[in-house]
């Protein structure tokens, strides 16, 4: 008979160390590294992790360090080009819009994935997730329905599930 696997119980097993070191950079980069600053940090980045780990608890999914600084290039390259595009309609006498609903048929299961896919193209300036419809149904709002939106979006979900998969699985 085979034996389980100890649970892990001490309490350094449940400390969210990366959310701590996460916070301790975020407070680094705005408060400076100063010996003074980075002393404070440190309780502050302690305290900001164990409070997210309670409230916000680890949502199952692991982040490849390359798809996420792939996913920030191509969403701020994306973001800065999309702005550009609606401040010159905006800008337009005739103001070229063909605004509508885009469908997209999404691959990510209902959750912490799907919302961050809709959140991430909803900061995209022109496009604006609206609803979810039959389920893996998702509706966008957009400025102009004859830009490629649908390619973007699907582009989008590729980069993203090639970038996380659930722990212990692989799912996208």
């Amino acid at each position: 008979m085979d034996a389980e696997p100890p649970a892990e119980s001490s309490r350094a097993a449940t400390l969210p160390w990366g959310r701590m070191a996460v916070f301790y950079v975020v407070w680094i980069l705005l408060a400076g590294a100063a010996p003074p600053e980075l002393l404070v940090g440190i309780p502050a980045a302690a305290l900001s992790g164990w409070l997210s780990g309670k409230l916000l608890p680890a949502c199952g999914w692991q982040w490849s360090l390359a798809g996420v600084i792939r996913l920030c290039g191509l969403f701020l390259r994306d973001s800065v080009v999309a702005g550009v595009e609606v401040a010159l309609m905006a800008f337009r006498p005739d103001m070229r819009l063909n605004p509508g609903i885009v469908s997209h048929r999404t691959r990510l299961p209902d959750g912490g994935m799907r919302d961050f896919f809709n959140s991430y193209n909803s900061l995209m300036p022109g496009t604006l997730a609206v609803e979810e419809t039959d389920g893996d149904q998702l509706q966008f709002h957009c400025l102009d329905v004859g830009t490629p939106v649908g390619a973007a979006l699907t582009g989008y979900e590729n980069l993203l599930i090639h970038t996380t998969r659930r722990k212990g699985g692989n799912d996208g």
